[in-house]
């Protein structure tokens, strides 16, 4: 990159895209008044430790040269809307020399995000998504362990819970696909105090998870009557989901939890239009008595 571009006092916006930039981004911390920075599909060997506080947009996906990102860069982004970071071979800490999660706490403008995730053990505790109108979270990425040098973590393959920790009202209100796949030790994706959130979902597609049983867990522990000690939640309600897709899944047996059937009076999802079960060890989908059976589906496979 020549170095005359750090003359450039007034630029607002640079798109350097499938660009060799090596080690010349450092000039770019000089432009104070750069808005939008798009560096998308481009080999870099370093990044800058410092980047105009101003900056609106940051784009660093498909950089799959991008190892490293220094501590505290992205929390000083005071101003950033948007952060895409898909497809990158970064690995996130928890602190130390590099960049962690929990930087983006800090950016209070952001309502944009778009990154990926090699390892859960760097995923934060309390989550920070409330506030932002679009994201994406990819954990691990198939396509990249084809990558020379490149290792599965083992911690994706291991994952027993979507989610762990105390959720806040607004949480996950705005998620309308969840895709699953090659989870081998995820029994079940969603507990009840998770379903009454999800009000806006759309698509769920579950593959090759070899222990997953079902998809909604509606027990829950306290002091109750029965012989496991836990309480059972009369249904769960779906009112956006449309599209359901199960594949692969050799333990499955059923939409709630203590099934016999895959779907029963106990879940609700009024709007369903699309039904695809394959490689599913079942009988029946439902019984002749419930109201499903009436249903008129777009389209349905079996």
């Amino acid at each position: 990159m020549p170095s005359s571009i750090k003359c450039l006092k007034k630029l607002r916006m640079l798109c350097l895209e499938q660009c060799v930039i090596g080690d010349g981004l450092s000039l770019i911390g000089g432009l104070k008044k750069l808005r939008i920075l798009s560096l998308s599909g481009s080999v870099l060997n370093s990044f800058p430790n410092e980047l105009g506080h101003n900056l609106q947009l940051l784009d660093t996906s498909n950089c799959s040269k991008l190892g490293v990102i220094p501590p505290n860069v992205i929390s000083c982004l005071n101003n950033l809307e948007e952060l895409y970071m898909r497809n990158n071979l970064f690995l996130w800490e928890h602190g130390g020399k590099k960049a962690s999660l929990a930087e983006l706490g800090h950016l209070h403008q952001l309502t944009a995000l778009d990154i990926q995730i090699l390892d859960l053990d760097v995923f934060p505790k309390s989550l920070f998504f409330d506030s932002l109108d679009y994201y994406m979270i990819t954990i691990g990425d198939f396509k990249m362990f084809l990558l020379e040098g490149f290792k599965m973590p083992d911690k994706l393959e291991s994952m027993k819970a979507i989610c762990c920790s105390h959720l806040t009202g607004a949480s996950f209100r705005k998620l309308k696909t969840v895709k699953i796949k090659t989870c081998h030790q995820l029994e079940n994706l969603f507990s009840f105090s998770l379903v009454r959130l999800l009000t806006n979902l759309n698509t769920i597609e579950v593959s090759e998870c070899d222990a997953l049983k079902d998809i909604v867990d509606l027990r829950r522990q306290g002091n109750t009557e029965n012989d496991d000690g836990e309480d059972e939640i009369d249904k769960a309600e779906f009112s956006q989901l449309q599209h359901v897709t199960l594949q692969g899944l050799s333990k499955f047996i059923g939409f709630c939890s203590r099934g016999t059937l895959p779907f029963d009076e106990r879940v609700e999802i009024p709007n369903l239009d699309m039904l695809e079960l394959s490689s599913i060890n079942i009988s029946h989908i439902w019984s002749n008595l419930h109201p499903w059976s009436n249903s008129n589906f777009q389209s349905l496979i079996k």
